[in-house]
C-alpha cells in the first residue's frame, strides 16, 4: 500500500504555494489537494476526509486546509495552526476499553463514547481496536449504537461483517476511528465494470510476469542513465512514466534523483508479476526524500514484460519494462 507505518509527506513547503507556482499551476495544485482530501487515495490507507464520503471535515474546513497549504500567507497560517494544536493537546483524550472484551462480546465499555455517532446506515461507521500501526493484528467492528452517558458502544463483529476475525481485547486497548485499510470497494476492481468511489482512478490491472514474450517498443535502458522522480511521476529523456526496453541479461545502472518534495523510490516486479516478493529489485535507499538521490541496477534473465513503480505513489508513478 503506502507504507502504513510512515507519516505522510510534509505539505507546508514552498513548492506548494506562490511565488513558486504560476496562477494555473496553483489552481491545479489546489484542486489536487482538495480532491485528495475529499476522496482519500485509492489503493492506500489514506481515508476520505469529507463528511459526504464518511470523513470528519465539512466543505469549509477542507477549503481552509487547502488555503493553508497553498496560500502566500501559509507561513503565518501554519504558525497559528501549530499554536492551536499545541493548546488543543491539553484537551485531547485517548479512547480506551475500561473492561476486557471477549471474542463473543458485542458491548464495548470505554472511558469516553463521545465522538462516535452512528448514522442512519450503521454500516458506514467502523472502529478499529489494535496497535497504532496496521502491521500487527487488529480488529474492525461495525458500530450499531452508542450510549455516551453509559459510555458503551454496541457493535457487530466478524469477518463477514467488517472483514476481520473477532479477537479478545484487554483493558486499556485503544479504540480508533481509523485508519482502516480499504478493500475493493475503495481501490476499484479491474475486472468489474463499476467505478471506484468519489471519482477516483480504478486500481491498475495486475502487471504481466516474466512468462510473457517480449517484443514491445519503448525507451532503451541498455545504456543506463538518469531517471528523475518528480511529484508524482518518473521522467526519462523528457518522457513521463515511459515504457522501457532492456536486453535479456543486460544490467541497467540508473541514478534516481528526487526532483520533487515528496518521498519516492523505485521498485521492479520480478518474474512472478508481484511486488514485495523476493525477486523484486529496489532502489538504494528505498526511501528517497526530496532533493536526495538513489541508485538501482535492473536486470532480467528472461524475456517478458515487467512492471515498475514507486511504492509511495503506485498509481501515478508506474510503467513497464519489456525485456527482449
Amino acid at each position: 500500500l503506502e507504507r502504513a507505518g510512515l507519516p505522510g509527506a510534509p505539505l507546508n513547503v514552498v513548492v506548494n504555494r506562490p511565488p513558486e507556482l504560476t496562477g494555473g499551476a496553483l489552481e491545479a495544485q489546489a484542486k489536487r489537494f482538495h480532491d485528495t482530501t475529499v476522496c482519500g487515495r485509492v489503493g492506500t490507507v489514506m481515508p476520505p476526509w469529507s463528511i459526504d464520503q464518511g470523513g470528519a471535515l465539512n466543505f469549509f474546513q477542507i477549503e481552509q486546509l487547502v488555503l493553508l497549504i497553498t496560500s502566500q500567507y501559509s507561513e503565518e497560517g501554519w504558525g497559528v495552526a501549530l499554536e492551536d494544536a499545541n493548546h488543543a493537546d491539553a484537551f485531547a483524550f485517548t479512547r480506551l476499553l475500561t473492561e476486557p472484551l471477549s471474542a463473543e462480546g458485542t458491548t464495548l465499555h470505554v472511558n469516553e463514547a463521545v465522538g462516535i455517532e452512528p448514522s442512519d446506515d450503521a454500516a458506514d461507521v467502523l472502529i478499529r481496536i489494535g496497535p497504532e500501526t496496521l502491521e500487527d493484528p487488529y480488529e474492525v467492528m461495525r458500530v450499531v449504537k452508542v450510549d455516551p452517558e453509559a459510555r458503551t458502544i454496541e457493535v457487530e463483529r466478524g469477518k463477514d461483517v467488517a472483514g476481520t476475525e473477532a479477537m479478545e481485547h484487554e483493558v486499556s486497548a485503544e479504540v480508533y476511528r481509523g485508519p482502516i485499510p480499504p478493500g475493493n470497494t475503495t481501490t476499484g476492481d479491474p475486472e468489474s465494470q463499476g467505478f471506484p468511489p468519489c471519482g477516483q482512478k480504478a486500481a491498475p490491472a495486475p502487471a504481466g510476469g516474466g512468462g510473457t514474450d517480449g517484443g514491445g517498443t519503448g525507451v532503451s535502458l541498455d545504456a543506463g542513465g538518469s531517471l528523475s522522480m518528480g511529484d508524482d511521476f518518473f521522467e526519462f529523456d523528457g518522457q513521463q512514466n515511459p515504457a522501457f526496453t532492456l536486453s535479456v541479461g543486460n544490467t541497467a545502472a540508473l541514478t534516481l534523483p528526487n526532483a520533487g518534495s515528496n518521498i519516492h523510490n523505485m521498485r521492479t516486479a520480478g518474474a512472478d508479476g508481484e511486488y514485495n516478493t523476493d525477486d523484486d529489485q529496489v532502489s538504494d535507499p528505498d526511501l528517497v526524500a526530496g532533493g536526495e538521490g538513489a541508485q538501482i541496477e535492473i536486470s532480467f534473465a528472461t524475456a517478458g514484460t515487467y512492471a515498475y513503480r514507486c511504492d509511495f505513489h503506485p498509481t501515478d508513478m508506474a510503467g513497464e519494462i519489456t525485456v527482449q
